[in-house]
C-alpha cells in the first residue's frame, strides 16, 4: 500500500491506558505492515495529542455523513487538513471489550450506524481481538455488527462461543479467534525515569470496586489490597500503589494506603501506558485487577496475582499457565496469600512460553487482515 493510505483507528482513547496500549499496538502495525497513515477520531485526545503520536484526524462524527457525499469530502479536508470517510482505506475496530451485556449503558447503536455507512462506501471494517458477549439483551448489535465487517476476532472462547451462537449462518466464515495484542509493543521508559527491580506494584480497578454487590464486598476488595501490600511487604518487596486510569483508581490507591500505616506505600501515576508497560516489566510481581496492566506483566514474563471480573481475565492468565493465580477480588480476607504463594513459585518459562504463542498469533492475524485488505483494494 501506498503512504497516502489512511485506516482508522476506533474504540481507543488517551485516558484509559489499556485503550491507549491498544491504540499504540495498532498504529504500529498500521504503519509497518499495512503500510498506511493512522488515523483518530476528532474525539479521541487533542489535536496536540494525536500530533505527538503521528496520527491524522478524522472529520468530526457530525459531519461524516455529509463529508462522505462526493465532492464535499475533499473539499473539507482541504480546508481543515481532517480526513474524510472517502479518503479511508479500512477501519480497524480497537475497543477492547465494548460489545456485551456488560454495556448496555453505552450508545451501541452509534457504532451500528457508522459502520453501516462505511459499508455503504465500501471501506472494509475489521473487528481486532476484544473480549465479547454475553448478548442476551444485545444480540441485535452483535448481528449488526458482523454484517458490517469484513473479520471480527474474539479474544478467547467463551467470546468466541458467545459471538457464533448470534452469527447467522453467512458470517461464521469471518469469524476468527486470536488473543490480545498488546504484545509486540514495547514499553517506553518514563522521563525521568522510575522504577527499581524488585518493587511490587499494585494496580486497582475502580470497575470492581463499583461491581461490588455491597458495600461490604467493596471494602474487603480495598482490604485485600491493603493485605497484599502488607504481605509483599513482609517477603521483602517494595509495595506501591500504580495508577493505570487516572483518578478513580488513583482514589482506590489512596484508600489501600490508608490502611497500611505499617507499611510505606507511595501511590504514583501520571504514565501514559507505554511507560506503563516499561515499569510493569520491571517489576518482581504484580498485583493488578486491570487487563492490560496484566498483560504488560505476562507478555514480559512478570508473575502476577489477578483480580477478574469477567471472562477476559480467566483466559488471559490460563494461555499463559497461571490460571491458579486469578482470584475473587472480594473473597475473604487472608485467601488472597496461597495466589501469591503460586504466583511467587511460578516458573517464568511457562509464563514466556504462553507470551510467546500470543505473539505468534498476533501475527497470524495481522497477515489475515493483510491479505483480505489486499484482496479487497485489488478485487
Amino acid at each position: 500500500m501506498s503512504k497516502n493510505r489512511f485506516v482508522l483507528i476506533t474504540g481507543v482513547e488517551f485516558t484509559n491506558q489499556g485503550a491507549f496500549l491498544m491504540m499504540r499496538a495498532a498504529m504500529q502495525e498500521v504503519r509497518e505492515r499495512l503500510g498506511a497513515v493512522p488515523v483518530l477520531d476528532y474525539r479521541v485526545g487533542t489535536a496536540e495529542e494525536r500530533e505527538a503520536v503521528g496520527a491524522r484526524t478524522f472529520v468530526p462524527v457530525r459531519l461524516e455523513r455529509v463529508a462522505g457525499l462526493p465532492g464535499i469530502g475533499p473539499a473539507m479536508s482541504t480546508a481543515t487538513q481532517w480526513i474524510h470517510p472517502r479518503q479511508l482505506t479500512a477501519v480497524l475496530d480497537a475497543s477492547g471489550y465494548r460489545y456485551g451485556d456488560a454495556w448496555t449503558s453505552l450508545d451501541l447503536n452509534s457504532s451500528v450506524l457508522r459502520y453501516r455507512r462505511f459499508a455503504d462506501l465500501n471501506i472494509p471494517v475489521y473487528v481486532l481481538p476484544q473480549a465479547l458477549g454475553p448478548f442476551e439483551e444485545t444480540r441485535s448489535v452483535a448481528v449488526s455488527i458482523l454484517g458490517t465487517s469484513r473479520l471480527v476476532f474474539a479474544r478467547d472462547p467463551d467470546s468466541y462461543r458467545a459471538i457464533v451462537d448470534v452469527a447467522p449462518a453467512s458470517a461464521l466464515d469471518r469469524l476468527r479467534q486470536s488473543p490480545d495484542f498488546t504484545g509486540g509493543v514495547k514499553g517506553a521508559e518514563p522521563v525521568p525515569s522510575w522504577a527499581e527491580a524488585g518493587n511490587a506494584p499494585l494496580v486497582p480497578n475502580w470497575n470492581i470496586a463499583e461491581r461490588a454487590q455491597s458495600l461490604a464486598a467493596r471494602d474487603q476488595y480495598i482490604q485485600n489490597l491493603a493485605d497484599l501490600a502488607v504481605e509483599l511487604h513482609r517477603r521483602g518487596f517494595a509495595p506501591y500503589g500504580l495508577s493505570h486510569e487516572g483518578a478513580r483508581d488513583t482514589r482506590l490507591l489512596h484508600e489501600v494506603r490508608e490502611r497500611v500505616d505499617e507499611v510505606d506505600f507511595p501511590v504514583v501515576g501520571g504514565f501514559n501506558g507505554l511507560e506503563l508497560k516499561w515499569i510493569i516489566g520491571r517489576s518482581g510481581i504484580l498485583v493488578s485487577g486491570r487487563y492490560h496492566a496484566l498483560a504488560s506483566a505476562l507478555s514480559q514474563d512478570v508473575p502476577v496475582v489477578a483480580h477478574g471480573w469477567s471472562h477476559k481475565y480467566r483466559w488471559l492468565l490460563e494461555e499463559h499457565g497461571c490460571a491458579s493465580t486469578l482470584v475473587d477480588p472480594y473473597s475473604p480476607r487472608g485467601s488472597q496469600f496461597a495466589a501469591l504463594d503460586r504466583a511467587l513459585s511460578m516458573d517464568r518459562a511457562t509464563i514466556s512460553a504462553g507470551a510467546e504463542d500470543y505473539r505468534e498469533a498476533n501475527r497470524r492475524m495481522w497477515d489475515s487482515i493483510s491479505a483480505d485488505l489486499e484482496m479487497v483494494q485489488t478485487g
